[in-house]
């Protein structure tokens, strides 16, 4: 059997190194305002039932067969990566007194439309979708990307986008525009900015618009573009627009979901079973070194 421990030592290195990748990025992402951390699963590459050799076999009878070797185990031959999933669950609130930095606390996302509608804007890397899932279109036909990251800016033509550059949505599914730097927000996302009457000079708030916030009947199967964008498959349905269950807070970021220290302790584990594998590739050359001489004589 050495020769098939070759193969399920490599592939459990393989897998760890896969693992390592992710973890890595997580950490890379801690201070990533609204990032969400991905966990790698696995599953195995197939198994092989052992039956007893010295047996007769088959037994016929009247009736039918029996096998008269009976199972007396399995035996492993490695693992794959299973699938790489987005943990959605929610940062923690930063207050920033920033009045560009809106957090969503409660459920829901932002809908972001990327100013060019051919691909989401430079750091999305494409919108590749894990095994089993299809991305679905929009009911308006745009291409819309979801986040929970909410550092936003105005940018030259007054339109709220995201530092990236792309279009944060209204309900309307439109850009938003925002006349003056003099806003705010309301809880449920509606959008004030203040208007002079030219004849009193008195100053009033108007609306100008309401952000639009969105939910998925199956957040799971939102698939990740990018560092911070989400897509819809066919697992997570369609986005549905939400009235309530959240709140607006300006002036706050939703931090990473990454905790440190879970992930280095982690990538300590990831380390160990990297070096068991290595050690069973080593020990099944040895093995191999010796009995090859003996076959030959």
């Amino acid at each position: 059997m050495p020769v098939k421990g070759l193969y399920t030592g490599a592939m459990g290195m393989m897998v760890q190194m896969k693992n390592q990748e992710v973890i890595a990025n997580n950490l890379a992402n801690v201070q990533t305002p609204g990032y969400k951390k991905e966990i790698t699963t696995f599953k195995p590459f197939q198994k092989i039932y052992e039956r007893r050799i010295n047996d007769d076999g088959v037994f016929v009878t009247p009736h039918g067969t029996i096998d008269k070797r009976p199972y007396v185990g399995k035996v492993g031959t490695g693992v794959i990566v299973d699938e790489t999933y987005t943990d959605n669950t929610a940062g923690p609130l930063r207050k920033t007194d920033n009045p560009f930095d809106v957090a969503i606390h409660g459920e829901g996302y932002f809908c972001v439309s990327p100013k060019s509608q051919g691909a989401p804007s430079p750091g999305v890397k494409g919108l590749e979708l894990g095994e089993g899932n299809t991305a679905v279109s929009t009911e308006s036909g745009k291409k819309e990307v979801y986040t929970r990251c909410g550092t936003f800016t105005l940018d030259a033509e007054n339109f709220l986008v995201t530092l990236q550059g792309d279009y944060v949505l209204g309900e309307d599914s439109r850009p938003i525009q925002i006349d003056k730097r003099d806003f705010s927000l309301l809880e449920d996302g509606r959008i004030l900015t203040n208007s002079t009457d030219q004849a009193t000079g008195w100053a009033s708030p108007i609306e100008s618009g309401k952000i639009k916030i969105v939910d998925f009947d199956y957040r799971p199967g939102l698939q990740k573009v990018g560092t911070n964008y989400l897509v819809p498959s066919s697992a997570s349905g369609q986005p549905k627009v939400r009235e309530e269950g959240f709140q607006i807070m300006q002036g706050h970021l939703e931090g990473s979901n990454v905790n440190i220290v879970d992930e280095m302790v982690r990538m300590i584990d990831v380390m160990r079973i990297y070096e068991a594998n290595a050690k069973s590739i080593s020990t099944a050359d040895q093995t191999m070194g010796m009995i090859i001489p003996i076959g030959g004589q």
